[in-house]
């Protein structure tokens, strides 16, 4: 018996590789072929999880990083995104990730002394939420669309974050 369209499983968008004009494989550094950012599984939603994911940067702060801004810009225009280990962006959010430890060590370490941390507890906050929207991108560049999307639109800050979807989509 054949399943429903609904039913069946669907190939991850994120396994679609690029080609040049001739048919032949793209290749990034370090010899690893380029994937597209991912083949539509529902017409404009890839887009839509894009202005998420642009929203939250924006948010978060993190769109300020010159590596995180060209990444943006390239998932805006649908183009490859170099996330190559120990490439720029890998570097900026694991700088980001080490940034949130640090401070989490910090205030850790204050609560068994007398003196104050270095850093406070807002600190940590606003680099906890960076490391988050840097987590978001990495899952959106590496995920099916749907485990990414969820990504993203859970660590949205915004209260309008519904209402930004729903016009996302409509878009």
């Amino acid at each position: 018996m054949e399943q429903p369209e609904a039913a069946r499983r669907g190939d991850s968008p994120r396994e679609d590789y690029v080609t040049d004009a001739d048919g032949q494989p793209v290749w990034g550094p370090g010899g690893r072929q380029w994937q597209r950012i991912g083949v539509d599984p529902w017409p404009g939603s890839t887009a839509a999880y894009a202005r998420q994911l642009a929203r939250l940067a924006a948010e978060t702060g993190i769109d300020t990083y010159p590596e995180i801004a060209q990444a943006l810009e390239r998932i805006r225009r649908d183009e490859p995104v170099d996330l190559s280990v120990d490439g720029a962006l890998d570097l900026r959010m694991r700088t980001l990730s080490a940034e949130a430890r640090a401070a989490r060590g910090l205030l850790d370490a204050a609560r068994h002394r007398a003196h104050a941390a270095p850093v406070a507890a807002a600190d940590h906050a606003a680099w906890a939420v960076r490391d988050s929207a840097a987590g978001a991108l990495r899952a959106f560049l590496l995920l099916p669309l749907p485990a990414a999307a969820e990504t993203v639109l859970n660590r949205r800050l915004s209260v309008r974050r519904r209402a930004d979807l729903a016009a996302d989509l409509a878009d």
